[in-house]
């Protein structure tokens, strides 16, 4: 029975993958890296109060990774490991965006990824 209950719960999560690769599949064929960096800079400079040479590094750095992140997409491979290398480029973004950010900058940057994920967690439940 318990070995069944796993067998099932992991068959979810599988699921919960697959739906999360068709949405990224569907956004990089709808979006250029551009169009996404100049989306993610501004929804940044509104909620960080950035100054003008921020937002340009922002923009640059933001630039950078969603290429780099179509990229990862588009090697392939497993689910699973494409998962952990887009996460791998996602701490390689943060860690330039903390030479960028000043503390309360970045710590609110966290606050604000954290409430994305939670909303995310919480729509694959319902």
């Amino acid at each position: 029975m318990k070995l069944k209950i796993l067998i099932f719960l992991f068959l979810l999560s599988c699921a919960k993958i697959t739906l999360a690769q068709d949405k990224l599949e569907k956004l990089f064929a709808e979006t250029t890296a551009d169009e996404r960096a100049t989306f993610q800079t501004s929804r940044m400079k509104d909620a960080l109060s950035l100054s003008s040479e921020q937002e340009q590094k922002v923009f640059e750095i933001n630039l950078k990774y969603t290429q780099k992140m179509e990229h990862v997409f588009r090697l392939g491979g497993g689910k699973l490991q494409r998962l952990k290398k887009m996460k791998a480029v996602g701490n390689q973004k943060d860690s330039e965006l903390r030479s960028v950010l000043d503390n309360q900058q970045f710590q609110r940057y966290e606050q604000i990824k954290e409430e994305m994920r939670e909303t995310m967690q919480e729509r694959r439940k319902g």
